[in-house]
C-alpha cells in the first residue's frame, strides 16, 4: 500500500513535519512484521503468533506459565510444565496490512497441523454448529429436554394455568400492585381512537355495575 494511501503525503514543507511523519512511517513498518512460531518439546506442538522479538516472546511465555492462575493459562504451559527441554522456532515470518491476517495464518497452522491449541478460530458456519452441539451435550448433562423437544410436549394453555394459579394465592396488596403496574404500562401504550372508545365504554359499564351493586344493597 502506498504512503499517500496511508495518509501520509510526500510534500514535505518542513523539518519537524518531515521528522514527524518519518517516525510513523518506521513505527508502522515496525508493527506491520510478524512471526509464526512453534513451540515443540515432549511430543507436544504449540502454535503461535507475535510481533515481538522471538526472544521476548520465548521470555513472556515463561512468565505465563510461572505467574499467572492455573486456571487461566496459555495452551503453550501443557508443554512448559513437562520441563525445561522444548524449543522455540520460527516457522513463516511475514508482512501484513492487518493483524487479523497474522491471526488468519497462525489459524490455518493450527487447522492443518496436531498440535495443542485449544482456541482455534472458526467460521461462523462452524461457530454455530459448535454452540449447538454444546448446548444440546450441556442440556442432556443436566437432565433437561432440548427446545425441540419442549416444543413437542408444551402444553399450550400452560402459561395460562400458572397466571390462574398465581392470581388465586396472591394477597390484596400484591393484586393491586399488579393490577397498578398493568394500568400504568396500559396507559403508556399508544391506542387508536376505537381502542380509547372501547377503553371509555368498559369503565362506563364498570361504574354502572358498581352503582347497581350498591343501591341493591
Amino acid at each position: 500500500m502506498r504512503l499517500r494511501e496511508r495518509g501520509f503525503s510526500r510534500k514535505i514543507n518542513s523539518n519537524k513535519l518531515y521528522k514527524q511523519n518519518y517516525l510513523k512511517i518506521s513505527l508502522l513498518y515496525i508493527l506491520m512484521k510478524g512471526l509464526i512460531y512453534s513451540i515443540t518439546g515432549y511430543g507436544l506442538t504449540y502454535y503461535g503468533s507475535t510481533i515481538q522479538n522471538l526472544n521476548d516472546r520465548k521470555l513472556s511465555h515463561k512468565s505465563t506459565y510461572k505467574n499467572r492462575d492455573k486456571r487461566c493459562l496459555c495452551k503453550s504451559s501443557l508443554i512448559l510444565q513437562h520441563g525445561d527441554e522444548w524449543t522455540i522456532q520460527p516457522v513463516e515470518e511475514l508482512e501484513f496490512d492487518d493483524i487479523d491476517e497474522l491471526r488468519l495464518k497462525e489459524y490455518e497452522y493450527m487447522k492443518n497441523n496436531e498440535c495443542v491449541n485449544k482456541y482455534i478460530l472458526k467460521t461462523d458456519e462452524e461457530l454455530r454448529e459448535y454452540k449447538r452441539v454444546w448446548a444440546e451435550k450441556n442440556r442432556r448433562a443436566k437432565g433437561c429436554k432440548l427446545k425441540t423437544e419442549m416444543t413437542l410436549t408444551k402444553d399450550p394453555d400452560y402459561s395460562a394455568k400458572w397466571s390462574r394459579n398465581k392470581r388465586a394465592t396472591e394477597t390484596p396488596e400484591e393484586k393491586e400492585e399488579r393490577l397498578k403496574a398493568r394500568r400504568e404500562a396500559y396507559a403508556k401504550k399508544p391506542q387508536t381512537e376505537e381502542q380509547k372508545e372501547k377503553a371509555k365504554e368498559r369503565a362506563r359499564l364498570q361504574r354502572e355495575r358498581k352503582r347497581l351493586g350498591t343501591t341493591t344493597q
